[in-house]
């Protein structure tokens, strides 16, 4: 529904709105209550989806892996299956790669090889 269809029914009472209204008012408080990160949850189940989904390649995140930058965006461990918040995962990478310059990524990545 349209917003401005939301704000007109501030103005009703609850007694004098039909079912749909009801139901349209009630989905709109529920959905502002809650944060935007609660809203939209995104998992990637194993290390090449989370490459697809933040756009870049594998060696790329086992990299952040291997920095234990990534630790917090793990849901889920089973096995060599690892479950990430795509969400918290793109956080995490982006705040790593604004805080340091490329010469130091390179370095902290060619003494894990």
């Amino acid at each position: 529904m349209e917003e401005p269809f939301i704000k007109s029914l501030f103005s009703k009472r609850v007694i004098d709105l039909d079912g749909q209204q009801l139901v349209e008012l009630i989905r709109y408080a529920i959905r502002e209550e809650q944060p935007e990160e609660e809203r939209q949850h995104d998992t990637a189940s194993g290390v090449a989806k989370l490459a697809e989904a933040l756009d870049c390649s594998q060696s790329q995140i086992y990299m952040l892996m291997r920095q234990h930058i990534l630790d917090d965006a793990v849901v889920s461990r089973i096995g060599r299956r690892t479950v990430f918040d795509v969400n918290i995962a793109r956080k995490a990478a982006q705040k790593y790669m604004n805080e340091t310059t490329p010469k130091e990524r390179y370095s902290s990545w060619k003494k894990y090889q």
